[in-house]
This record gives structure tokens, C-alpha cells and sequence, in this order.
């Protein structure tokens, strides 16, 4: 039986900034999503999400990340 390896906060940290990097590196994937995003918006995909029940015109992922700059450089 595989024992599962738990990371540190750090190591996990680490690993999510490689995988990042190996990612932007993968044409096909980067082909591939924007193939879905042009494909969706024939269905007005970005338009269908919400915050707190108002429209947005971001796609949820920015919606993170926008939240997470937020948390991070805490503005006054």
C-alpha cells in the first residue's frame, strides 16, 4: 500500500509554484483553454457568474486571484 506523503505548508507552497511553472510551459494546454473559453462564450459563459448576487464580468479563477491580492498586500 502507497503511503500518501502530507507537505508542509511550505513544501505544499513550493510544489503548487512548480507545477505552476511546468504548466504555462504546456502549449497544448494553453491551446486547449482557450479553445474553451472561445467556445463558451457562444454561450455567454463569463456572463453567468455571480458575486453576492450581482453580475460579474470575470471568470471565477480571476475572481480568486483578485481576492487573494486582496488578503496579501492588505490595502488600507
Amino acid at each position: 500500500m502507497d503511503q500518501k506523503k502530507i507537505y508542509t505548508r511550505s513544501e505544499f507552497a513550493d510544489l503548487l509554484r512548480l507545477s505552476a511553472a511546468e504548466m504555462a510551459q504546456d502549449e497544448d494546454l494553453r491551446r486547449l483553454a482557450l479553445d474553451v473559453l472561445v467556445r463558451a462564450d457562444r454561450y455567454r459563459w463569463i456572463h453567468q457568474t455571480t458575486w453576492l448576487g450581482e453580475p460579474i464580468l470575470n471568470l471565477p479563477q480571476d475572481m480568486f486571484a483578485i481576492q487573494e491580492i486582496i488578503y496579501n498586500t492588505r490595502p488600507k
